[in-house]
């Protein structure tokens, strides 16, 4: 089986090629979204329940895949949907604050 990769920015596709049915080659393409993570410092978060409620709001959004949330941080994964933007919109709907983020 041959393999190439088609870069565009911002997505990775793999295309496998050499599977022979009587119809000819079937191409197989699988799609990688490229991603970044970043960790956030968030204020007014004070317990488990906190924890809990942020969580449940992140992973609601499109993108934002969380890696792990503590009391006063989460660290995020976001793919090319999410921004910084809509991650201080999620915490703010979960009743808290971004304060920084690396």
């Amino acid at each position: 089986m041959t393999y190439f990769d088609v870069r565009i920015p911002g997505l990775t596709m793999t295309v496998l090629k050499g599977l022979y049915t009587p119809m000819g080659y079937i191409l197989l393409l699988g799609i990688t979204m490229n991603h970044t993570d970043k960790t956030f410092t968030i204020s007014g978060m004070s317990c488990g329940g906190c924890v809990n409620s942020l969580t449940r709001v992140l992973k609601t959004v499109p993108g934002i895949e969380p890696l792990k949330i503590e009391v006063g941080m989460a660290q995020l994964r976001l793919d090319q949907r999410a921004t910084s933007q809509a991650v201080k919109d999620a915490v703010a709907r979960a009743g808290f604050e971004v304060t920084s983020e690396v």
